[in-house]
């Protein structure tokens, strides 16, 4: 009887060690995505705010010169600066560039989701599963990396140390 004590004291504290390891790990995997800025593949540029619980993206409108009309703007690839409190979008300059607000984001373990401010019935949430990358370096920067996966496939995205 006594074996059977001791087993199981073994099995459920090992079980509760490792779901503690799990939990901490998840912790560590928001406080690894939120506020800072991320790039995909594509050259979108992303911030998730730990303050708002809001995804901006990064934007960027130049004059071309061309004409008088809609087509005389176009939307140049710029390196993002700051976080969306010290850099928001300000259409009102020359140059208009910076933080915009795109959608809600929450972190449940190692799924992020995105919720249209629109979507008050959330019918059309983006689910994305994380998972941290192998860090690299491209160039002297050294970034984080950040697999994501959804139903359309697999993306890295980097993240500047």
């Amino acid at each position: 009887m006594y074996k059977i004590f001791k087993i199981l004291a073994i099995t459920s504290t090992s079980l509760f060690i490792i779901s503690c390891k799990k939990e901490n790990d998840l912790v560590k995997l928001n406080n690894y995505v939120v506020d800072r800025i991320w790039i995909t593949e594509n050259q979108n540029q992303y911030y998730f705010s730990s303050e708002d619980d809001k995804e901006y993206s990064w934007s960027t409108l130049r004059k071309t010169g061309n004409g008088n009309g809609l087509d005389d703007w176009t939307t140049p690839f710029s390196i993002a600066r700051g976080n969306p409190k010290s850099n928001p979008y300000k259409s009102n300059t020359l140059n208009p560039e910076g933080w915009t607000f795109s959608d809600f984001f929450k972190i449940q373990g190692d799924t992020l989701i995105l919720q249209r401010e629109e979507d008050i019935n959330a019918e059309d949430l983006m689910i994305f599963h994380l998972e941290k990358g192998k860090d690299t370096i491209i160039g002297v920067f050294s970034y984080n990396a950040l697999l994501v996966r959804n139903k359309y496939g697999n993306r890295i995205w980097k993240s500047k140390k």
